[in-house]
């Protein structure tokens, strides 16, 4: 007999699952569409989604730039070199990636307790490849702040060196916005790279966190 609380875990999973009709298995309630993917649906081309999808686990590493800690003499903001920022490279010729700490220059971290700077004392890159199955669809987003005024940055997905942008976003400078879209990966495309790049600023500018680049199961 297996044990009572694999069974439970079991009954649990079978219970958030949904039918082809659209139906909670084991609830008989009608599936609710994940409000996150509807929005993401509607910047896309891609056919409607069921309200059975949700989102999957993160493929990107440390998308909220929780590590490495901010340890530098300030504690409110630290220039890391970039190898030392779990998954993420830069474009920056110094190879250095911002991370700012909660309430630095009275800027709230939307998610966990630090983001980082884009623009990094030049207009920068931040990338991840990830290793993923061709015709997979994916869901990104990402929350983006202006530092001094409307700042720009744009997305790109794709090959490595044949990344196609999905948009050009505007952050003021007076809360963090979000944006979401959807991806599909394309046939033959072993590696798919995620990369935002700013589009306005030099010195400064275009604040990031809470990115997310997910399967949609």
């Amino acid at each position: 007999m297996k044990p009572r609380s694999f069974c439970l875990v079991i009954a649990a999973a079978v219970a958030l699952a949904c039918d082809p009709r659209g139906i909670s298995v084991g609830t008989q309630e009608l599936c609710v569409a994940d409000p996150e993917l509807v929005v993401a649906e509607a910047w896309s081309d891609e056919p409607p989604l069921s309200k059975c999808a949700h989102i999957g686990e993160n493929e990107l590493i440390s998308g909220g730039f929780e590590e490495p800690g901010v340890t530098c003499v300030s504690t409110s903001f630290c220039q890391v070199p970039a190898g030392d920022v779990a998954g993420w490279r830069t474009s920056s010729s110094v190879q250095q990636i911002e991370v700012w700490h909660d309430g630095y220059h009275g800027v709230p971290a939307p998610e966990g307790s630090q983001f980082v700077e884009l623009d990094a004392s030049s207009p920068d890159t931040l990338s991840q490849d990830v290793a993923l199955p061709p015709g997979q669809l994916m869901y990104w987003s990402f929350l983006h702040r202006g530092r001094n005024e409307v700042e720009l940055v744009e997305l790109s997905i794709g090959p490595p060196g044949a990344t196609v942008s999905q948009g050009l976003f505007s952050g003021p400078t007076d809360a963090w916005y979000p944006n979401r879209g959807l991806y599909r990966v394309g046939a033959g495309e072993d590696l798919t790279r995620f990369e935002l790049a700013s589009r306005s600023g030099f010195l400064e500018g275009n604040l990031i966190d809470a990115v997310v680049f997910a399967p949609v199961e």
